[in-house]
């Protein structure tokens, strides 16, 4: 799956100049649109087998979420890796708002094109290097571990304004990210029962995309409104943290990716020193296990049986 969002990220930056230059805007909207109608024609086709082996109550929507939330909640570790998994998505969500106008500081939009397209490499090499090999045998390690190594990555875009720097670190950034979303992923495959991963899975959805709108809404005030007007020529910061990264135009961007990927990296390195977190690892494995569960649900039982 990684592969594949990389070989969209890599093409879809380099034809975007090309098409929107041969077709124009709404050309391109149109073939956005085209896509979704492929989706739902493929969704279409495909034919699900029916895995159904539950006598069930009928229960809110409510109750089915809450039901998978206190699962996780219940579970200091699992709880906790969902809090790192989340504020990873947060500073994504800022980092993805700002890299545009970070690299238009100093570049061109040209520039900006070619440089998505080799963070798309970095997420294809990561892929591939998790699809060859399995990945890591300590999974929770491994998140946390690429986590501060991404975080340490970003926080290398504000150095200077340097379109090197930024594609190299960015390479290297995206190639972290199969691992750690591949080992999170199977982390939750594994230790969440087969009949909760549905919900489960829904509730960090709900949860991570909270915390993404959070990231895309401050992300423009932040800048525009405190971290830019303390690094032009002549603000606040200009004189100490501008004479090493710079100051000017863009620069307050550059601190604030500093910011954003130290931020990542304390709390990763936080969540390893978490006992509960860090020894995720040696919880039972739930998905595969036979089992029986009763619960009582609107005061009518239902049984589930697990293979």
């Amino acid at each position: 799956m990684q592969t594949g969002e990389a070989a969209a990220a890599i093409g879809g930056p380099l034809l975007a100049g090309t098409v929107v230059s041969l077709i124009r805007f709404q050309g391109v909207v149109l073939i956005d649109a085209l896509t979704f109608v492929a989706g739902m024609v493929t969704l279409a086709l495909v034919k699900i087998p029916h895995q159904a082996v539950a006598v069930k109550a009928r229960v809110s929507l409510w109750r089915e979420a809450g039901t998978g939330f206190q699962y996780v909640r219940q579970r200091t570790g699992l709880f906790g890796l969902l809090g790192v998994y989340g504020y990873v998505h947060f500073v994504f969500a800022m980092a993805s708002v700002l890299i545009a106008p970070l690299l238009l500081s100093f570049s061109t939009a040209a520039m900006l094109g070619l440089q998505y397209a080799i963070s798309g490499c970095g997420l294809l090499v990561g892929g591939l290097a998790i699809a060859s090999t399995g990945g890591p045998k300590k999974q929770v390690r491994a998140v946390l571990v690429y986590t501060l190594l991404g975080g340490l990555c970003l926080a290398a875009h504000g150095l200077k304004p340097s379109f090197t720097l930024i594609a190299t670190f960015g390479f290297l950034l995206f190639m972290t990210l199969p691992v750690v979303d591949a080992s999170h992923t199977s982390i939750w495959q594994k230790k969440v029962p087969s009949h909760l991963q549905g919900r489960c899975f829904a509730i960090q959805q709900f949860l991570l995309n909270i915390a993404m709108a959070m990231g895309f809404a401050l992300a423009g005030p932040l800048s525009d409104r405190v971290f830019e007007p303390l690094m032009t020529t002549g603000g606040l910061l200009a004189h100490s943290v501008g004479a090493i990264i710079g100051a000017g135009p863009g620069r307050g961007i550059g601190l604030m990716f500093i910011c954003l990927g130290m931020s990542m990296a304390l709390v990763a390195l936080s969540a390893y020193c978490s006992t509960a977190i860090r020894e995720i690892d040696e919880m039972q494995d739930e998905s595969f296990s036979a089992v029986a569960v009763g619960s009582a649900l609107n005061g009518e039982s239902t049984v589930v049986a697990q293979f």
